[in-house]
């Protein structure tokens, strides 16, 4: 791995990043875009890379609030 590449974190897509957390790529462009979420273009603009370890303790968040009944909004497909 070059320098321009290595990294600490797991990076993941926008696709891979939208099947974490459940909602679609759009969505995900946009909690980028208001710095919800963390995300670089590292590998050029077009091509966004995000936290894959970030992106999964926030889709356990949103789950445990929905749970809870703290969160509107559908459980998490797979059913419970």
């Amino acid at each position: 791995m070059d320098i321009a590449t290595e990294t600490e974190r797991e990076l993941v897509g926008t696709a891979e990043a939208a099947k974490i957390l459940g909602i679609n790529a759009t969505h995900v462009r946009q909690l980028a875009r208001d710095n919800e979420i963390w995300s670089d273009t590292r590998f050029g603009k077009r091509c966004p890379v995000y936290d894959a370890v970030e992106l999964r303790e926030r889709a356990e968040r949103i789950s445990a609030d929905r749970a809870a009944g703290k969160r509107p909004g559908r459980p998490p497909s797979g059913g419970q």
